[in-house]
């Protein structure tokens, strides 16, 4: 059979994209889990792609620096700032967040096409096959993520089905896909490249191609080399970002985040109540029933308990020691690991329908009806014990049995009939039961909703003069609507930041920072950012240097130097007496903020600085020191000083200058040449060594 065959005719992309229409209802909304006030759509895509589309629109160019958190980041070595994932560029041409929900939909949809090509390699029927992709494209978790706003992992997941299709099909195309599900988000990658190698062994073992070992390795290794050098647009500044900073130093404890306690295992056989996106497991009745009774594939099978397993974590006999090794943290938040267990069962359930479709007998018809009465009942047992003591719990279990008790129907009745009415039936239930839950636990919020939080707060910081930046210990103004009112912040959200920032940040605002946190300031899990760090005392000197002239609080500091302006109900806005200008010139030998004088003039584009300033002295810049920036006084080069961990410096003798600093990262270049590479080898028609076709 042709490779062509086994891409999804028409008629599959209509029933595909069918159970994806009840979601086109809110996309021009942003989507939240109900139980949570959050979303990284909105802490982080949107405000980067804002500040993406103004830096292209106001200063024709590519941003590689960002000033809107963190008094100033690398852009283009996040992976979240939506540079290095093409398909993502139609955030930048379509509204948001309706650029970003049909961004989601494509790709659950593709995701689903590529479990039903996967499934069809593995030697399924359409039916089967179909099935298998119905279950996965509207995963409960899936959609749970996507109500988290964790686009990046919602794409990388739907490339992963065909990561492996391809291996069979199109091994050429194996490092593209291998390093787009990198460039969509680096979290998953580390599980979609495990699962790739080893289904990619099975396939060799079963075609026999593992016979020329080293001919099998070699190929392999061309497919991991290429797919690397395609990578390195983001993985070489990434390296070098993540040395610097706090990820550097994860500990077994931060690897293993997350991790699912033993007893949300039960969660395999009913929705749990108020679902934390992380722990939420439930595959849905008509996965975990025909998977049971009549999957067939060991390696499947395999997977669907390897990665249940890992999903265990910190709960494991010998976690630490495991997470401590190099690599590991490649998979970090075990609980993720139920996506693999959710793919495995959904591809066994295809063989399961397809397995009562042809008819079973002997053991395996003993073995459905087994699963068929067993599951059930245990579902009824277990409610009506949690109904008993009262356990808000009892009716959401009583959901997983009614669930399985009408899967189990369905799936007995093909075992009698053979009909496809009852494959109907059984592909109808598995979208209503996931499309249901989806809508339970999801809801769809106006974009003007949403984008006037605090506006009235960020409005009136946006008429005062500027350059300055605000610094807020309890969060008070939410990360897109600072970017949409243009305020750059000291605090922010994101899982990487620098070392060195993080520790001057510990002084100036007072909160410690005893382990790995993706906020700066760091606050408890879980707890009300309004209320975390009330008793912490910042200090404004400090917080001056980085040019905060605003401390915006949801409670009252009483600190010297920090004096209230004005009051939004109760979030209180302080001026800080002891703000510097964004750029001044000292006498070096003085503290540092010492008898300052102002730059003459300042203007700011995201990769380059000029000013004008009147030396002697040192030229202290309230810019984040970063690898990459250059200084040029006069035109001529001159080496940036590291001020006080973090500021920039830059010597000037007597007389007035013309200084430049330009963000010219050799991260950056070295990764370009490599993606560029990346590309070249891949237009190398395939050699013969490799017996690539």
């Amino acid at each position: 059979m042709g490779a062509k065959q086994f891409i999804p005719p028409l008629r599959v992309w209509l029933i595909l994209l069918a159970p994806l229409l009840p979601l086109t209802f809110g996309l021009s909304d942003f989507a939240f889990i109900r139980s949570s006030p959050f979303s990284d759509v909105l802490i982080t895509y949107y405000p980067n792609f804002i500040y993406l589309r103004e830096s292209i629109a106001s200063w024709r160019t590519i941003p590689l620096w960002s000033p809107l958190i963190f008094s100033g980041y690398p852009f283009f070595a996040s992976p979240l700032s939506g540079l290095w994932y093409p398909p993502g560029w139609l955030g930048l041409i379509l509204p948001l967040p309706l650029a970003f929900n049909l961004l989601i939909l494509a790709h659950l949809l593709w995701g689903g096409a590529g479990v039903y090509v996967l499934a069809r390699v593995e030697g399924l029927g359409e039916r089967g096959a179909l099935l298998s992709a119905l279950i996965w494209e509207t995963l409960p978790k899936l959609l749970l993520h996507y109500g988290a706003g964790h686009l990046t992992l919602v794409y990388s997941l739907a490339w992963t089905p065909w990561l492996l299709a391809a291996e069979a099909l199109w091994p050429r195309l194996v490092p593209t896909i291998l390093a787009l599900t990198f460039l969509a988000t680096p979290q998953w990658a580390g599980y979609a490249f495990a699962l790739w190698l080893g289904w990619s062994l099975r396939h060799a073992l079963r075609t026999g191609r593992l016979k020329d070992i080293p001919k099998w390795m070699a190929q392999t290794a061309w497919k991991v080399g290429i797919a690397i050098l395609l990578t390195c647009p983001l993985l070489i500044p990434l390296l070098e970002y993540t040395s610097l900073s706090t990820r550097s130093s994860l500990a077994p404890s931060d690897v293993l985040i997350y991790s699912l306690p033993p007893a949300y295992i039960l969660g395999f056989f009913f929705p749990l109540p108020q679902p934390f996106h992380e722990f939420f497991i439930y595959p849905g009745a008509v996965s975990v029933i025909l998977a049971i009774s009549a999957g067939r594939s060991l390696f499947w099978g395999a997977l669907a308990l390897a990665g249940a397993v890992w999903a265990l974590g910190e709960n494991l006999p010998g976690a630490y020691l495991i997470a401590s090794l190099p690599g590991v943290s490649l998979v970090r938040v075990p609980s993720r690991g139920v996506f693999l267990t959710s793919m495995a069962l959904a591809l066994l359930a295809g063989e399961g329908v397809e397995a009562l479709i042809a008819g079973v007998s002997g053991r395996a018809l003993k073995r459905a009806r087994l699963s068929f009465v067993a599951i059930p009942a245990f579902g009824l047992a277990l409610a009506g014990g949690l109904w008993a003591i009262g356990n808000e719990t009892a009716l959401w279990v009583l959901w997983g049995a009614a669930a399985f008790s009408l899967t189990a129907f369905f799936a007995w009745m093909l075992t009698r009939s053979g009909s496809a009415r009852y494959w109907a039936l059984l592909a109808a239930f598995s979208v209503a039961e996931a499309l249901a839950l989806g809508f339970i636990w999801l809801e769809f919020l106006p974009a003007e909703t949403c984008l006037k939080e605090r506006a009235e707060v960020a409005q009136f910081l946006a008429n005062q003069p500027k350059p300055f930046r605000i610094y807020s210990p309890s969060y008070v103004i939410p990360q897109q609507t600072a970017a949409l009112y243009g305020l750059e912040m000291a605090n922010g959200v994101d899982p990487l930041h620098l070392e060195s920032y993080a520790r001057f940040m510990e002084e100036a605002t007072g909160i410690p920072y005893r382990r790995y946190s993706v906020t700066i300031p760091p606050m408890g899990e879980r707890e009300d950012p309004f209320t975390a760090n009330i008793g912490y005392v910042p200090d404004p000197r400090r917080l001056g240097l980085l040019n905060v002239k605003y401390v915006v609080s949801a409670f009252p500091l009483e600190v010297e130097g920090l004096e209230e302006r004005t009051r939004f109900g109760e979030v209180r806005v302080y001026e800080n007496l002891y703000a510097l200008p964004r750029a001044w010139v000292q006498d070096p030998d003085r503290p540092l903020g010492a008898e300052v004088h102002p730059v003459s003039y300042w203007e700011w584009s995201p990769n380059r600085i000029r000013l004008k300033a009147e030396g002697p002295g040192l030229l202290i810049v309230s810019e984040v020191a970063y690898p990459g920036w250059e200084g040029y006084v006069d035109g001529e080069k001159r080496p940036i000083e590291v001020v006080s961990g973090v500021l920039r410096g830059l010597r000037l003798e007597a007389g007035e200058h013309e200084v430049e600093m330009r963000f010219s990262p050799r991260s950056l270049k070295v990764g370009l040449a490599g993606g560029i590479l990346g590309l070249l080898l891949l237009a190398i028609p395939p050699l013969e060594a490799f017996g690539w076709r």
